[in-house]
């Protein structure tokens, strides 16, 4: 998940949760705007401000300004670097649970699911047992797995 993307996640769950603070969209905008304080966020923040139409945003809803936001600040070729990750990423001192959940979290990002995502995983770590790889596919995780994925068994 690059800035940007965790930026907007948080703002959102600010947002929604603080629903009662905010009574429509423009308010909502206009908090967010606050907190681009740095860099090129605030230059692009006092350009906003500078172009908006009678104190009114630019964009009717925050989706609309969110996706704005994605456009203007996150990596152009995202879906390459991702593509990038997946394929690159290692263990190093993870428990098998987090490698796992790094990999599933890219995977799924790049619409990966089911049998699709347990074979990615797999030409990742082809020594891994693939009926292994699908009880971690299928099981919830569980904290009691704390064996590094190649060490072989259930990893419990």
């Amino acid at each position: 998940m690059d800035d940007t993307e965790s930026f907007i996640n948080v703002c959102t769950m600010y947002v929604v949760g603080q629903a009662n603070n905010f009574p429509d969209d423009t308010a909502a905008i206009m908090w967010v705007l606050s907190y681009m304080k740095e860099g090129s966020a605030r230059e692009w923040r006092d350009e906003y401000l500078v172009t908006m139409n009678y104190g009114k945003p630019c964009h009717t809803t925050l989706e609309e300004f969110f996706n704005t936001l994605k456009e203007e600040f996150s990596d152009p070729d995202q879906k390459a670097i991702k593509i990038y990750r997946l394929h690159t990423i290692q263990q190093g001192n993870r428990t098998a649970d987090e490698h796992v959940l790094a990999f599933k979290k890219i995977a799924r990002s790049l619409g990966y699911s089911g049998d699709a995502l347990t074979e990615e995983l797999q030409q990742q770590d082809p020594h891994r047992d693939a009926n292994n790889l699908r009880k971690l596919r299928l099981s919830p995780l569980n904290g009691h797995r704390t064996t590094s994925i190649h060490e072989g068994g259930s990893g419990r």
